[in-house]
């Protein structure tokens, strides 16, 4: 399988895409996300569908909303991207929940000892033509002057099948080690290998997404 290997600025900047800080199997298309901190880097992702937080017309709600859950609980199909390795940088805050996985490491991870992370086997879910139209309708009669452009929304996630860390030599095995002694419900597999202990993958271990194509309301507008 062909594997793209970019670095985080390329990765957001090719596909409009931002690396999770953390994840979860309830997050959705269509669900709220704010930009704080310095830089206004960091990604909060609200589990709440954008309609809650703007106007639409009367019972435009809870049309997109179900068509929202139909795409939630509908299987992610194969993405553009279908490996990817995103090689760390300095300013890489990248939070180990392990996203795809929803495996919390907590703060055991040193993100200066992770060279690159790798995903395999992408799959993603995004917003369907119909429910874009509908909220594009929706927003075009409510605000013609565009006051509600700011809000951002999850217009795609990225799920991942494999994720593998590559790390400085030997840290991986005391990832692993750091792994085994906690008590973590996990139903995949946990695989160290490399020379120097330097490659750690967990595979199969649930659909909690990794990334994120994110849009603002402007963007519809």
């Amino acid at each position: 399988m062909f594997m793209f290997n970019v670095t985080l600025r390329t990765f957001q900047k090719d596909y409009n895409a931002h690396l999770l800080p953390t994840s979860n199997v309830q997050y959705a298309v269509g669900n709220r996300v704010e930009f704080d901190g310095v830089f206004r880097k960091k990604i909060n992702f609200h589990p709440v569908y954008i309609t809650q937080y703007v106007e639409l017309p009367d019972g435009l709600s809870d049309e997109i909303d179900g068509l929202f859950d139909e795409i939630h609980n509908s299987p992610p199909i194969p993405a553009s991207m279908m490996s990817i390795d995103i090689t760390r940088e300095q300013d890489f805050e990248a939070a180990l929940t392990i996203p795809a996985l929803n495996l919390d490491l907590g703060g055991k991870v040193d993100l200066n000892r992770v060279r690159k992370f790798s995903y395999d086997n992408v799959s993603s879910r995004v917003i369907c033509r119909a429910a874009a139209t509908l909220l594009k309708s929706g927003l075009e009669e409510i605000y013609p002057n565009r006051n509600a452009r700011s809000e951002r929304f999850a217009f795609e996630l990225f799920y991942a099948a494999k994720v593998t860390l590559h790390t400085e030599n030997d840290y991986a095995a005391e990832l692993k080690a750091e792994f085994d002694k906690a008590i973590i419900e996990f139903d995949g597999s946990v695989k160290l290998s490399g020379k120097n202990n330097e490659i750690l993958t967990f595979e199969n271990g649930g659909l909690s997404p990794f990334a994120s194509r994110i849009e603002s309301i402007g963007d519809m507008l």
